[in-house]
């Protein structure tokens, strides 16, 4: 390369330099004005609603502390129980609206693994379990009144060798019902906390507050229920030992590998608090002028003043840089006619490109679907199609086990058909042969815990004559007895 290339070549980089600078210059303006009309819109916001709950009311402690134990918070309640063993589901409020199938379907839930925290004080029945009872329990004894308040009860007749009351000494509820004893013998059932004999009204008097049932399995269902829903609201965590009630429920709740939770509250589940929370805010000396925004709030959109102010600044900038003077100015005499037109197209190029982007950006594509043409299926396929049919006679002798255990018994909930078919003495049981028992204590054990092993065809086949076989006994010892 001659000397005089070189005195060519260098005139030619400086002038792109600054022509560089300057379509910097012109992207960002570019970016800025076509971005900003295509914010979304958000009216304002003066402040918090005045339909909003009373902060203490709510329960964003206790879903704190079960999302900070690694549960992701799901709002499809299907989805959660669809995984008994890796779910929790917690309810509270009022909790009418559920009917007689969804309880059942929430206890099966926990007899195959889940956790549950049912808290309410409105009266409704869970089937097969327990009653809630309406509230409130007041006592006109001075020992037992928090603060003096006849219906904010102090609980001391705690079960303190359970692991939910271990070192507990006061539990406060505050307008709290009562339930009736457990009926479920599937569970281990344990009162955790009593109203005191001498409360008001007199069917309240002794009643449990707190229940909790276990599955003898380590790892396996939980479920703790609770007469007042306040027990584990924000307002009242901060009072007696209370919050030591909820972070041992916690760890109660999250036994086993759990990975899913659900917060239904009074009607409808709610969304992860660790994604809504806001951020502790600091009080300045000096109040502001202007309410603050709330963090799930989007800032309005600036308005066409804004925009036009934003932008002339950007090109008062670039007027008062003199860039487009210096270009012209520095722009070689000597330079290559291709060299300088290679600059020029590259410029062009560039600003090309940008509009096609933009462009791409403004407007959706409709893409056409591909089309697959048809193929022959290979060996692995039709054996791996085998194996997909396989796996379904699980999900087929759990129906058919629910519906001989719903016939046998007459009844749809599952203590009763535990309570009825375990019983070697009661006549429709003895009345089996002995190899139909153990068949039959092994659909009843597929019917209340679900399918849980892989079932062959054979295997299925054999169940299915065994199901005959009881149905046709059970049909024919009714019509001689009719």
């Amino acid at each position: 390369m001659t000397q005089m290339d070189r005195d060519e070549r260098q005139p030619c980089t400086v002038a792109f330099m600054k022509a560089s600078r300057l379509l910097l210059h012109l992207l960002v303006m570019f970016c800025f004005v076509t971005t900003l009309p295509t914010l979304p819109a958000q009216s304002s916001f003066p402040g918090v609603p005045s339909n909003q709950p009373t902060w203490y009311l709510g329960y964003n402690g206790f879903r704190m502390l079960l999302e900070e134990r690694g549960l992701t918070a799901s709002t499809d309640l299907s989805r959660t129980l669809s995984t008994p063993s890796e779910s929790v589901v917690v309810m509270f409020g009022d909790l009418s609206k559920i009917s007689r199938t969804e309880w059942l379907r929430l206890r099966r839930f926990v007899s195959q693994g889940g956790s549950l925290l049912v808290a309410s004080e409105r009266p409704f029945q869970l089937p097969g379990v327990t009653t809630f009872s309406l509230g409130s329990a007041t006592t006109t004894r001075a020992a037992d009144q928090y603060e003096g308040y006849a219906d904010c009860i102090a609980l001391s007749d705690l079960n303190t060798n359970h692991p939910l009351a271990k070192g507990l000494r006061h539990l406060i509820v505050n307008k709290t019902a009562w339930l009736s004893r457990s009926q479920d013998t599937s569970l281990d059932w344990q009162v955790i906390a009593s109203l005191p004999d001498d409360c008001s009204p007199q069917a309240a008097q002794g009643q449990p507050v707190l229940l909790t049932g276990l599955d003898p399995i380590e790892g396996r269902g939980v479920m703790i229920l609770s007469a007042d829903q306040s027990l584990f609201s924000d307002g009242m965590l901060w009072h007696g030992d209370n919050s030591l009630l909820a972070i041992q429920a916690c760890d109660l709740l999250c036994r086993g590998q759990r990975k899913w939770l659900t917060v239904y509250e009074n009607g409808s589940t709610l969304p992860s608090y660790l994604q809504a929370a806001a951020p502790p805010s600091v009080v300045p000396p000096v109040p502001p002028v202007t309410p603050p925004v709330p963090p799930n709030v989007d800032p309005p959109e600036p308005e066409l003043a804004t925009m036009l102010k934003i932008a002339n600044k950007v090109i008062d900038e670039v007027q008062e840089s003199n860039i487009l003077n210096e270009t012209l100015k520095d722009r070689p005499r000597n330079v290559r006619p291709v060299a300088w037109l290679r600059t020029m197209l590259l410029i062009a190029l560039i600003l090309f490109t940008l509009f096609v982007l933009w462009r791409m950006s403004q407007t959706r594509w409709n893409l056409i679907p591909n089309r697959h043409s048809r193929f022959l299926q290979s060996m692995y396929g039709v054996h791996s199609a085998k194996q997909l049919q396989a796996s379904e006679f699980g999900a087929a002798a759990e129906v058919l086990s629910r519906d001989l255990c719903r016939e046998l018994t007459g009844s749809d909930v599952e203590t009763v058909w535990q309570k009825v078919l375990s019983d070697a003495k009661h006549p429709d049981v003895a009345s089996l042969p002995r190899s139909h028992r153990k068949g039959l204590m092994e659909l009843l054990s597929i019917a209340t815990r679900g399918c849980r092993i892989h079932i062959s065809r054979r295997k299925f086949q054999s169940m299915g004559r065994t199901i005959q076989a009881i149905r046709l006994l059970h049909r024919s010892k009714r019509a001689a007895s009719a």
